[in-house]
C-alpha cells in the first residue's frame, strides 16, 4: 500500500504547478495536505506529515508522534524527529533541512515558497500573536491601505514588548506577500486554520528562530 517513488522531476513539476500568485501580490503554495493535530496536541508530528506527504512520502502523525518521543499535550523535540525521521526522507531521495534566523525576513522564505516548497516554522503561538493574525486575516481583503497601515501599528506596538517564551508551536510557511509584508501561515487545527495571513512584524516577534524543510 505504500506509493512509489517520485523522481525530482516529477516532484518539482507538481511542486512548481501549486504555487499561485494572485494580482494583489500574495503568493502562496495550494496542494497541501491538511492533518488535524487533535485532542494531543500534536502539532509537531502533524506538521512533518504534511510536510512529507507534499514531498510524495509517506507520513503518518501518530507513528510520527512515536519517533519523536511526543506525549499528549505536546512537547515533541522537532530536532529528535527530524533525526528520526531522516533515512525515510533519504529513502524518497529527499533531504532535510534547517536555518537558523535571528530576524524572519521574507527573503528567508521567498526562495522556497517560489519553488512549492513549504517551511516549518517555530514559533510561539500566544494570544496576540493569534489575535493579530485573525483580525489581519478578516480585514486584509476589503481593509485597504488604511487598513494595513492600522494593523502595522499595531504590529509596532507589539514590537516593544519582550519576545514570549510560552506555547512553542510549530506550522507552515506557505506563502508570502513583499508590497504588504505579510506572510501566509497554516496551522494543523483544521480547515479553520488552513490560511491565515500574518503581519511580518508580528511573526517576527512571535518567532522561535528556526526554520525546517524537506527538499527535492
Amino acid at each position: 500500500g505504500k506509493s512509489g517513488r517520485m523522481t525530482d522531476a516529477e516532484l518539482k513539476e507538481r511542486l512548481a504547478t501549486s504555487v499561485v500568485r494572485e494580482d494583489n501580490g500574495d503568493v502562496r503554495i495550494t496542494e497541501i495536505p491538511m492533518v488535524d493535530q487533535g485532542p494531543k496536541g500534536y502539532c509537531v508530528p502533524a506538521t512533518f506529515e504534511r510536510a512529507m506527504r507534499t514531498m510524495g512520502i509517506d507520513a503518518d502523525m501518530y507513528l510520527l508522534a512515536m519517533v519523536g518521543k511526543s506525549s499528549a499535550g505536546g512537547g515533541t523535540v522537532v530536532e529528535i524527529l527530524l533525526e528520526n525521521v531522516k533515512s525515510s526522507v533519504y529513502r524518497k531521495g529527499r533531504r532535510v533541512k534547517e536555518d537558523d534566523i535571528k530576524s524572519l525576513k521574507i527573503r528567508d522564505v521567498k526562495r522556497y515558497i517560489d519553488t512549492g516548497i513549504p517551511l516549518m516554522w517555530r514559533l510561539h503561538s500566544v494570544d496576540e500573536y493569534n489575535n493579530l493574525t485573525d483580525e489581519n486575516t478578516a480585514g486584509r481583503a476589503s481593509g485597504g491601505a488604511a487598513f494595513r497601515e492600522a494593523m502595522h501599528a499595531k504590529a509596532a506596538k507589539l514590537e516593544d514588548k519582550d519576545k514570549p517564551e510560552e506555547n512553542g508551536h510549530i506550522c507552515m510557511i506557505i506563502g508570502y506577500n513583499e508590497q504588504t509584508e505579510e506572510l501566509a501561515v497554516s496551522d494543523s487545527w483544521g480547515k479553520e486554520f488552513e490560511l491565515r495571513w500574518v503581519p511580518l512584524e508580528v511573526a517576527d516577534w512571535a518567532s522561535g528562530g528556526k526554520l525546517f524543510m524537506i527538499l527535492p
